[in-house]
């Protein structure tokens, strides 16, 4: 299968970082789960950003999270798209894919949707779902051009390398070819890769495999699962956390929150037995 050279744009989701992973809630606290999501989404989007081989990074967030992300230094080079939480992931992402195609189409890009100063775009959801109704009546019409593709990457892949992102972009066939890397169970979906013409509807969730799989057939397009093992372990539950911690990390802020929290956990079994 011969790889195909079309731009591809990585876009990173993350919700409110104050109540995600409530299955780990039995092994950490709220604020160890903040901290480790957080963490874990500094560490993606570090990696995305050293793929060579992207045309861009879209982060899908919050305001508070855009800032807190960016808030170590003077910024990183990378688009944002507000997500204030109004709608789910797959909704939100479908938004994000109609950013992305206007940019594609020549309709907008950062400077023109947002803040000029700060390098980045800015779009709310309101204006999202416009431009993605102007991307669905534009596909009817069989305007839609193919030149770029969307790959979903979400922000609990801690172990995520950015050589691996590379060779995915390497292999994928191009427009009418869907790649999938499933979680380590193969019912999840931890990476999708897709052309935007296609406009596969996104289906994140359980049991996700097997619906992008079903809606893929439907759109006659070809679906290949790709093992990769930097993005098999997504983080959800104890058993997830218990195999991330025996993992070797790349020093990132992963690697600081287990050892953080290693510290923790001694200091307080050591004040128990005081």
């Amino acid at each position: 299968m011969t790889a195909v050279a079309v731009p591809v744009w990585a876009v990173l989701p993350l919700k409110s970082w104050d109540h995600a992973k409530s299955r780990l809630a039995p092994e950490l606290s709220a604020s160890a789960r903040r901290q480790l999501v957080e963490a874990m989404a500094r560490d993606v989007l570090a990696a995305l950003l050293k793929v060579r081989k992207l045309a861009g990074v879209l982060l899908l967030a919050s305001r508070e999270i855009h800032e807190q992300l960016c808030a170590p230094g003077p910024g990183e080079d990378f688009c944002w798209l507000e997500d204030r939480g109004e709608q789910g992931l797959n909704a939100a992402l479908a938004v994000a894919a109609a950013w992305l195609a206007a940019k594609f189409q020549g309709g907008g890009g950062p400077a023109e949707a947002g803040d000029e100063a700060a390098g980045r775009g800015t779009l709310s959801q309101k204006d999202g779902m416009m431009l993605q109704r102007e991307r669905m009546l534009s596909q009817k019409d069989g305007m839609m051009p193919h030149r770029g593709g969307m790959l979903v990457v979400p922000g609990d892949l801690p172990l995520l390398r950015a050589e691996d992102i590379e060779y995915l972009l390497e292999v994928w066939a191009g427009p009418e070819e869907v790649l999938l890397v499933p979680d380590r169970h193969g019912v999840g979906t931890n990476l999708l890769l897709s052309t935007l013409r296609q406009a596969l509807p996104f289906a994140f969730g359980p049991a996700s495999a097997a619906r992008h799989s079903r809606l893929a057939a439907r759109q006659g397009l070809i679906l290949r699962r790709l093992h990769l093992q930097s993005a098999v372990l997504d983080i959800d539950t104890a058993a997830d956390l218990r195999m991330l911690h025996q993992c070797p990390l790349q020093a990132g802020a992963t690697l600081e929150w287990l050892r953080r929290e290693g510290r923790e956990e001694r200091l307080t079994a050591s004040g128990h037995q005081g």
